[in-house]
C-alpha cells in the first residue's frame, strides 16, 4: 500500500533527546542525496563515487508552539555559537533520526486570512533509523491573522502580509581524517556563518516622500524598526512580539492597477549583519 500524510510525524528536541512534535508541519521534506561524482579519464573511463553529504530537512509549519524558534538565533556575533538539535521524523514506524542539527534558515510569514507559519532548514552531522512512536501533539492555539498587530516605524500601515527572513549560513566542514565505516563522507562539524536578516511588507498606506527619499538620497538610513505582534499559543493568551530593528530600506514599489484595484506597496529590508536585530519573544 502506498503511503499518505496520516502516517507521517516530525518530532524534535534538543541535544539528543526527541521530546516535542514541531506541530502542524504542512510542507518539506527529508532528504538524502549521494553527491554523486564521476571520476573520468581518456577512452571510456569512469567510475561513480559518492561525494561530500549533506545531512538535513526542511519543513512548513503553521505555529503553535513558538519553542522551537529559540534555536534559530545564535549566542554571540563575533564568536558565534548554537544550541545543537535534533529531528526524527518520516513514516511512523521506518523514520530517521538526525542529531548535532542547527537550524540554518528560518522563515516567518503572516498575510490577511491566514494564520502565522514557519518555514525552517536545517543541516545535521548524523542520520540512522529511527522506529520510537511519535510524541504526542500539541495543544496551544495557532496565531491568528486577526489577533495581529504590526507597526512599521512605529506606524500602521494596514499592512497585508509580512516575510522575515534569517540565514545562519551554515555550512558542513569536512576532513580526510579517520572516520567510522559507512560515515566517511559525513560531514565533521558545521561552520556558522554570517548572520542575514531580510524582511518584506505589503501595505496599503502609501508611503510617504520619506521613505522614497530614504532609498533615492546619499545615505540610508538604518535605524529603522518593526514591531510584530500575535495573541495565540496556551489558551490563546500568549502576546507573541516580533521586534527587528537596525533596518535600512532596500526598495519600495508602486505598482499599477486597472480600475477601482487595490494599490498594494511592497517595502523590502534588509538589517545589519551579525548584530542584535531580529528576536521572538513570548509572555
Amino acid at each position: 500500500m502506498p503511503d499518505t500524510g496520516l502516517e507521517q510525524f516530525l518530532d524534535w528536541g534538543t541535544g539528543t533527546t526527541i521530546s516535542a512534535s514541531v506541530g502542524k508541519v504542512t510542507g518539506g521534506s527529508l532528504e538524502w542525496d549521494s553527491a554523486l561524482q564521476h571520476r573520468e579519464g581518456i577512452g571510456a573511463q569512469d567510475s561513480i563515487v559518492g561525494g561530500p553529504i549533506v545531512l538535513g530537512g526542511s519543513f512548513d509549519v503553521i505555529l503553535q508552539s513558538e519553542a522551537i524558534l529559540d534555536y534559530a538565533f545564535r549566542t554571540g556575533y563575533t564568536s558565534p555559537s548554537m544550541t545543537a538539535l535534533c529531528f526524527a521524523g518520516g513514516t511512523t514506524g521506518a523514520g530517521r533520526k538526525q542529531t548535532g542539527a542547527y537550524i540554518n534558515t528560518l522563515r516567518l510569514s503572516g498575510s490577511v486570512g491566514e494564520a502565522l507559519t514557519a518555514s525552517i532548514e536545517w543541516m545535521a552531522l548524523t542520520d540512522v533509523t529511527y522506529s520510537t512512536a511519535p510524541t504526542a501533539y500539541g495543544t496551544d492555539l495557532t496565531w491568528e491573522w486577526y489577533n495581529a498587530t504590526c507597526s512599521i516605524d512605529g506606524q500602521a500601515l494596514e499592512c497585508q502580509s509580512f516575510e522575515i527572513s534569517l540565514n545562519n549560513n551554515l555550512e558542513p566542514i569536512y576532513s580526510i581524517d579517520a572516520k567510522t565505516d559507512n560515515q566517511k563522507r559525513w560531514p565533521d562539524s558545521l561552520k556558522i556563518g554570517s548572520q542575514e536578516v531580510s524582511v518584506s511588507c505589503d501595505v496599503l498606506t502609501r508611503p510617504g516622500d520619506t521613505t522614497i527619499a530614504d532609498i533615492i538620497a546619499d545615505s540610508l538610513s538604518t535605524d529603522n524598526t518593526i514591531s510584530i505582534t500575535y495573541l495565540g499559543g496556551t489558551s490563546g493568551t500568549d502576546t507573541m512580539t516580533i521586534a527587528l530593528s537596525n533596518l535600512a530600506r532596500v526598495s519600495c514599489s508602486e505598482p499599477f492597477v486597472v480600475g477601482g484595484g487595490l494599490v498594494t506597496y511592497s517595502l523590502q529590508f534588509e538589517a545589519k549583519k551579525d548584530a542584535s536585530v531580529f528576536s521572538v519573544t513570548v509572555k
